[in-house]
């Protein structure tokens, strides 16, 4: 099967349901299909989908396209990277700085990720205060709450409209 119809097979599926189902993080609609990624930037299999999830925002329109932040306690630095990539969205630069962080070695040092925040043009001393700001620690709680809530055990996961696809 080639790509094309393995995500016009995707894009049927989603299609199939009534209600969309809209994530904490994105820009959605209600009358497309949604896509959202569960995500843990220290998980390595997080790291290999990426480039299929590059090229779904990339080359297919007329999809909703969001992230679900679900650092493991297994990953140290995973809940810094994560809030450092809500702290981009503050700035309109979540989709970039998170492809910038998965696509670079494993380096989540807080340095590495301030580097990178000022490389993206970012306005430094924003993104310092809101990476540590309790309104996105709650908003990551609140990722959190969902993903135990769908049942996400591991990552990544993709849920169509709502619906997890392993």
């Amino acid at each position: 099967m080639t790509l094309e119809e393995t995500l016009a097979e995707v894009i049927q599926s989603a299609l199939q349901y009534e209600e969309p189902w809209e994530p904490v993080v994105g820009r959605l609609g209600l009358e497309a299909p949604s896509l959202v990624l569960a995500i843990d930037y220290e998980d390595p299999f997080t790291r290999r989908y990426h480039p299929t999830w590059k090229a779904l925002r990339e080359y297919v329109h007329g999809l909703n396209l969001g992230l679900l932040h679900v650092p493991q306690a297994r990953h140290p630095r995973a809940r810094t990277a994560a809030l450092a990539v809500l702290a981009a969205g503050k700035q309109g630069q979540m989709w970039s700085y998170q492809d910038h962080l998965l696509e670079m070695n494993s380096d989540f040092s807080d340095l590495a990720l301030f580097q990178m925040a000022d490389r993206l043009g970012l306005d430094s001393e924003q993104w310092k205060a809101d990476i540590l700001s309790e309104a996105l620690e709650a908003e990551l709680a609140t990722h959190l709450a969902m993903a135990a809530e769908f049942g996400v055990e591991g990552t990544p996961m993709v849920f169509i409209n709502g619906y997890g696809v392993s």
